[in-house]
């Protein structure tokens, strides 16, 4: 009888210890349907992911659609498969709001991740997303493709999240915190280039010549980091398979939509996901990159010059197509560019809208290796052409930077008089005469900033306030 006791008491030893780490929720977003345009009726749908190993489902939290009615689970989720570890699920909720106003609509359930870390004591911290709307404005939210949810050390990280939204209204993203709950960021987050994961931060980047960086291109959504450190937190079954060793992070950005032709406030959505980084695989090569351009920023007709070195055949996919006219001087018309034995590449481009244009590289095994991109998000919106003739010669009337920005922005305009900084419904927010302003007081979300200077010229653009 003891012994059989001690076997129960080993057994149960073990589950516990099993399900320290055995949460399931990998990430997720909410994204909004509108489904009548005489009433204020929209149709709600949370995507999440989750792990397939802990035998935990989603759809055992609370929907809240912020005008104080909540509903709790169990939701009809629907799972699919989408990779051997990997599930997404879905459900969706109709509601019907009786006054026009801004709602925010959240979900949360206990179960994120644990041994996530830059977050303190993932495992007894709630996930949390949210997507605030306007029912007087808001269609339908963004939206997303397919996270990248692996990540390898010392080699950097591009996950692109491909927001779609069908009405084609215009979208910035910038960083978060992750949540546990309306207006409660989750305990010491650090974001993942913190000095805390890295032997070295001073050397983080992929070729070591440099500091890590973290950042969420703000016009693309692209999320980089160069490049993930090399401090492991997990071991065994707590990683991916094939991995005795790995490390997890959570990952926030905040997606917002606005009618620009009305400087109409439209969404704005929370998106949270867990990334695992695991050891770089010796066995794979991995190219060096050079961009030869001092800025990464073309337009019409300019060249943007590259180099890869690389000791195999590779093609590489560009994206989006319609912002490349010539590569080597040849016409450019197919999404896929193959490549053998040449190294250096120059490209123009046809589209002034200046849109982030991706690359991505591919070995002979279609196996993706890297991915890197060229158009400024920070600089283009101020950089116009003099004459097609004229290459590389660029005019900048005025420069916001930095831009998105968490404090001071520094403005650069020739004989500036004054700046006037707009929210989306066009209410003025501050006015200032000064070249520096803090604007570390606003609360986060777009804005629009006008310049003057004292002959009269005048310039606009979008401020981001992270």
């Amino acid at each position: 009888m003891l012994i059989k006791n001690i076997f129960y008491f080993i057994l149960l030893l073990l589950l516990f210890s099993n399900n320290l780490h055995a949460s399931h929720i990998r990430g997720g977003y909410i994204r909004v349907e509108r489904l009548s345009t005489t009433n204020l009726s929209f149709d709600f749908t949370f995507i999440g992911y989750r792990d397939t190993n802990t035998g935990i489902d989603f759809g055992g939290g609370d929907f809240d659609f912020g005008d104080g009615t909540v509903i709790s689970g169990d939701f009809d989720v629907l799972e699919t498969q989408i990779t051997a570890n990997i599930v997404r699920a879905e459900f969706s909720l109709s509601h019907t709001y009786q006054t026009p106003n801004r709602y925010i609509v959240s979900y949360s359930e206990n179960n994120r991740n644990g041994g996530i870390a830059n977050i303190e004591n993932s495992l007894n911290t709630p996930f949390y997303v949210e997507t605030e709307i306007s029912t007087p404005h808001t269609n339908s939210s963004p939206s997303l493709s397919l996270p990248n949810f692996i990540g390898y050390v010392e080699h950097a990280y591009v996950s692109k999240l491909f927001a779609l939204d069908k009405e084609k209204d215009q979208l910035f993203f910038t960083k978060a915190i992750p949540q546990q709950g309306r207006n409660i960021s989750v305990v010491d987050y650090e974001f993942p280039n913190s000095s805390n994961f890295y032997q070295d931060v001073r050397f983080g980047n992929q070729y070591k010549s440099d500091s890590a960086i973290f950042f969420i291109d703000y016009k693309s959504g692209n999320i980089i980091w160069d490049a993930p450190g090399d401090i492991y937190n997990l071991t065994g079954f707590e990683c991916p398979e094939g991995y005795q060793q790995c490390s997890e992070y959570s990952i926030a950005l905040n997606i917002y939509e606005y009618d620009s032709y009305n400087d109409l406030f439209l969404s704005r959505t929370l998106v949270d996901y867990q990334l695992q980084i695991v050891p770089k695989n010796n066995q794979m090569n991995y190219p060096k990159i050079t961009i030869k351009n001092e800025e990464h920023c073309i337009t019409e007709d300019d060249f943007f010059e590259f180099s890869i070195d690389f000791d195999q055949n590779f093609y590489f996919k560009i994206s989006p197509i319609g912002g490349v006219n010539t590569i080597n001087g040849s016409s450019f018309s197919d999404s896929v560019y193959r490549v053998n034995g040449e190294s250096d590449f120059y490209m123009t481009s046809t589209s002034l809208d200046n849109s982030i244009i991706s690359i991505d590289l591919y070995d002979e095994l279609d196996k993706n290796i890297t991915s890197f991109g060229f158009v400024s998000s920070e600089n283009c919106y101020e950089t116009l052409l003099i004459s097609s003739n004229e290459r590389f010669k660029k005019q900048q009337i005025a420069m916001v930077y930095p831009n998105p920005t968490d404090g001071i922005i520094n403005i650069k305009m020739a004989d500036f008089k004054e700046a006037t900084i707009y929210n989306l419904s066009g209410k003025r927010i501050m006015r200032s005469t000064d070249n520096r302003i803090d604007v570390s007081a606003l609360s986060e979300g777009v804005y629009i900033i006008k310049l003057e200077n004292r002959s009269g010229d005048r310039f606009s653009t979008r401020l981001i306030k992270e």
